[in-house]
């Protein structure tokens, strides 16, 4: 952790929010602390009043988190990173990680005086790292970077942009899935309520986030076999059996591979586009 020294964040969002949590969970190792945010956002506040002025500060500008930082993490909204990278100087020195989804680290380099593309990591995490159950996707590997987010998760480095832009795609399950476990609660409700039943919404709720729980628990409790075999687990001629051919009569899972093909190619288009190139 400290070969990455001061940690600074241009752009302080959801991720970062939930990165700088993290950092402060009393599991992941103390951290050159305070660390500095830059102004604009709705978490900063919100983080500065959490955490206190001896682990977070804001600074004044978005350079000014540049010039009191050693690793500066880049997490700008994709439509306003050029214009704002523009205003940026950076240091030789400096190490680079870009949260940004959109934007590549061509178009950062040459967005941004003194910032070298070799200097860039590119990394993908999610919002459980601020409980330090994330997940983390990374290009280039780095090993100080990928040290700190494997205090925040699991890591998985990739040898190339692109491939990262697959492991992106697939991350972008994860609302898909909450709109099912969204529809199960509904359904629950509605379907004890036809039959004079007194589930509410909320116990529906609170019965889907356990469930959710439990499956992930199963799926990660041994993986020497992969979701292939859990899926041939289910009794035969069973109601998960049973659910599983109607949902793939009805194209559910044709479908959702449809989806993350067009997730991928969205992210490959938004990354060329920053670089001024067309797809």
């Amino acid at each position: 952790m400290q070969a990455l020294g001061r940690l600074g964040f241009v752009g302080t969002g959801k991720i970062t929010s939930a990165v700088v949590d993290g950092l402060f969970a009393t599991r992941c190792p103390p951290v050159v602390a305070p660390v500095v945010l830059s102004p604009r956002g709705s978490h900063a506040p919100d983080l500065l009043n959490r955490l206190g002025p001896e682990r977070v500060t804001i600074a004044s500008s978005n350079q000014a988190v540049l010039d009191a930082s050693d690793t500066v993490f880049l997490a700008l909204r994709p439509p306003d990173a050029i214009a704002a990278l523009k205003q940026l100087c950076f240091r030789p020195s400096h190490l680079c990680v870009s949260l940004m989804h959109g934007i590549s680290p061509a178009a950062i380099a040459a967005a941004a005086s003194g910032c070298e593309e070799s200097s860039i990591v590119r990394v993908n995490p999610l919002p459980a790292c601020a409980t330090c159950d994330g997940i983390t996707a990374m290009h280039p590997p780095h090993p100080a970077v990928s040290a700190l987010f494997r205090e925040l998760g699991s890591v998985h480095e990739v040898e190339s942009l692109d491939e990262l832009h697959v492991l992106h795609a697939a991350s972008c399950l994860m609302g898909p899935i909450f709109q099912l476990m969204q529809t199960g609660a509904t359904w629950t409700a509605a379907a004890a309520a036809e039959r004079g039943g007194r589930i509410t919404e909320a116990a529906a709720e609170r019965y889907m986030q356990d469930l959710l729980s439990s499956v992930a628990a199963e799926a990660s409790k041994d993986t020497r076999y992969g979701f292939a075999s859990l899926v041939a687990q289910q009794t035969r001629g069973g109601l998960n059996e049973k659910n599983i051919a109607r949902l793939t009569g009805a194209g559910v899972f044709d479908a959702t591979a449809d989806a993350l093909g067009a997730t991928l190619r969205d992210l490959r288009a938004a990354n060329l586009q920053s670089e001024g190139r067309d797809q």
